[in-house]
Formats: C-alpha cells, structure tokens, sequence
C-alpha cells in the first residue's frame, strides 16, 4: 500500500506544479513580449517551407491521402477565407497584402507596448497571428494567390475549406488571445505604478 500512497503524493505533487506553471517564465525567462516576434518569424518561415514542398511535389489537385480524414491537396486561393472575393478580378490581392501589413503593423506596436511579464499567452497569440499573416501575404505577392493544400473531409462526403499552417496559425492565434482577453486576470492599469 505504501508504494501506491508514494506514487499518489507524486502525481499530487506534479499537479500541483502544473496548477502554478508560469509560461512566460519557462519560455522567454526576464524577455520582453517582442522577443515573441521570434515564434511569428518561425510560423512564417515553416509556411513557406512546407508550402514550397507541397509546389515541388503536387500538381495542382493532385491529392495524398494521410488519414481517412485528412489529405495534402494543392489549391490556389485568391480569396481570403474560404474563398471569400476569389472571383474578383485581381484587385482583392492588393487589399488583402494591405490589409495583411496593416495589421501587422498593429500587432508589432501591440507586442512592444505590452508589460515585459504576465502577458505570455496573449504575445504567443500575437504572435501566431503575425507570423500567419504575412506568410499569406507573402503568397499573394510572389505568386498571386495563396497556396492552399490541408484539407479536412469526413467519408469523402463533406469537406471542410481547405488551409495552410498560416491559417492554422492566425486561428490559434485568435483563439489563445481571445482565451486570454476572457480568463486572464489582467491587474488594474493603475497597480502597475
């Protein structure tokens, strides 16, 4: 019975830890959230590498199934989400590379007027949805449209829009800023002077 009651206090005690686990802290310890442009550079570095991959590898339509529920498929989008304005006649390139920079632009000032501490999770979503926005705007300008080649299906019935690792990025992103903005005690702006 003691071997059981030492492994319970274990798993007790390793709960606990991860009750007061500080991420910023184990992350990026004493940096302020600008270092967090680091993880946006990375999501748009590994968007255009595996967008490359999929361009030297697939024609276009040419698919590869990697589970019942999942294939690589290589699309061309010159919409914005699910096709939004593809059927425009190029001019929805430029507003969405503009729209891309500007709000970039907004999340660099954001993630520099942000406290150096207590803010981790909201720079990381900062973050993803910086480094998956200029990698689609990079798409638009080099290719005209953006490379689009994950695609989710169930029973080659229904099929979700297919994305890319910048779309995942911008869609984690917003939901890891937008669990912050609702769960994260934020201190009051005058506690902080």
């Amino acid at each position: 019975m003691s071997r059981f009651s030492d492994i319970r206090k274990k798993l007790a005690a390793g709960l606990g830890q991860m009750r007061n686990f500080d991420a910023e802290h184990f992350l990026v310890p004493h940096h302020p959230p600008v270092r967090w442009l680091l993880l946006g550079l990375l999501v748009l570095i590994a968007d255009q590498f595996t967008k490359l991959l999929v361009l030297y590898y697939l024609r276009p339509y040419e698919r590869i199934d990697l589970l019942p529920v999942l294939n690589i498929t290589l699309l061309f989008n010159k919409g914005a989400a699910f096709s939004m304005l593809a059927g425009a006649n190029g001019w929805q390139q430029w507003l969405f590379v503009l729209l891309a920079l500007v709000f970039s632009a907004a999340i660099m000032v954001w993630l520099r007027r942000l406290p150096a501490r207590g803010q981790a999770w909201l720079a990381a979503g900062l973050a993803l949805i910086l480094g998956g926005a200029l990698g689609n705007a990079v798409d638009r300008v080099w290719h005209g449209h953006v490379i689009d080649f994950i695609q989710v299906h169930w029973h080659s019935t229904w099929y979700f829009p297919t994305f890319n690792l910048a779309d995942s990025a911008i869609t984690i992103g917003a939901i890891i800023a937008a669990a912050d903005a609702l769960f994260h005690k934020h201190p009051a702006d005058g506690a902080d002077k």
